[in-house]
């Protein structure tokens, strides 16, 4: 948070006292990428809720921000009802309904502990073509990062040891030198030292 404008930390400090009532830490990139682009939510105070949440309870916030999404979209698809979800309606960018569900997860409560375990375990637990909703690398729900404008990052997702983990993907590029990236021609790159363009759509 040190690299923040001055005054945009002081506006997220007073978000946080806001919020929780009590100080609190501060959200980071992937933590926001989560709860507000992935979950198509634009709110920031319920970004800084859901954060705070997850710190209290012990829960990552990138696992917790793919979840969420992964409810969403099986709401959509009509794969979960509010039958299934204790009567919350689980819509995208749905603040209220984001709380509501990682407090149930938090708890495992009803659909809460069918979905605490990850988007993997939770997908074959609905079933219902829920599996097409789960995004994750080897059940593990992968950072905030574009694999496509950086290779070496979906390299270091899929090969690593530990699938899935944002801390060790960059191992591809520190290996390779500055700029260094594995050989994507669907984003202009064709040596592994070519810096890839804009990706091209299929």
């Amino acid at each position: 948070m040190r690299e923040l404008p001055h005054r945009l930390r002081r506006y997220l400090q007073g978000f946080r006292r806001k919020i929780s009532g009590r100080r609190s830490a501060q959200a980071e990139y992937e933590t926001i990428g989560a709860f507000g682009p992935l979950c198509l939510c634009d709110d920031l105070e319920t970004i800084i809720k859901l954060h705070d949440m997850c710190n209290r309870s012990g829960l990552d916030t990138i696992s917790a921000g793919h979840v969420l999404a992964f409810a969403m979209e099986c709401f959509e698809k009509g794969v979960l009802t509010e039958a299934d979800t204790d009567g919350i309606r689980i819509t995208w960018g749905s603040g209220p309904g984001m709380v509501a569900l990682l407090d149930k997860m938090i708890r495992r409560e009803g659909i809460g502990d069918v979905l605490a375990d990850g988007v993997q375990a939770a997908a074959l637990k609905i079933g219902r073509g829920a599996e097409a909703c789960a995004v994750h690398v080897g059940g593990q729900e992968p950072g905030l990062h574009n694999a496509l404008f950086l290779p070496s990052r979906g390299t270091g997702f899929v090969c690593d040891p530990t699938p899935g983990r944002h801390t060790a993907a960059p191992m591809a590029r520190l290996e390779g030198g500055p700029g260094a990236y594995a050989p994507y021609p669907s984003c202009g790159s064709t040596s592994s030292n070519a810096t890839p363009t804009r990706a091209r759509a299929p």
